[in-house]
């Protein structure tokens, strides 16, 4: 298997499980989050982490670093608006393939369609067979 990186893109609950599992599994993981207290979280745990918001990529090195990710994995899924612009941004600066957490069934839809990504509605069992399965298709 080649070394592949994958962004993961807000670290509450879902996101800080699927980066600290990705790890553990030896796959280079770049983490994100607004909050500075959830990127210390897995801080230890990660490759690189970035205190930022990632529906904005202002910081010209978060652009830089989040661009080279293979996947990014956008695990904030509880306003549509932040995802969509979110995956906006990550195609723009050349991620090729965009996993998101969605909220519900609509905002499922809605994100397949307006910005055709892969999207998963969000089951708890998912975090283990996201982090567990993930590096096998990289």
């Amino acid at each position: 298997m080649t070394n592949k990186t994958v962004a993961v893109l807000g670290l509450g609950l879902f996101g800080a499980s699927v980066a600290k599992t990705l790890a553990r599994h030896d796959v280079e993981v770049i983490a994100m989050d607004k909050k500075m207290e959830r990127v210390d979280e897995v801080a230890m745990h990660v490759e690189h982490t970035i205190q930022g918001d990632f529906t904005k990529l202002e910081h010209p090195g978060s652009k830089a670093d989040i661009g080279q990710a293979d996947i990014a994995v956008v695990a904030s899924g509880e306003r549509l608006e932040e995802a969509i612009l979110c995956v906006l941004n990550l195609k723009k600066i050349g991620v090729a393939q965009v996993i998101c957490k969605t909220k519900n069934r609509d905002y499922h839809d809605v994100l397949k369609k307006l910005v055709q990504t892969v999207s998963y509605y969000l089951k708890l069992k998912w975090v283990n067979d996201l982090g567990m399965n993930l590096p096998v298709t990289l």
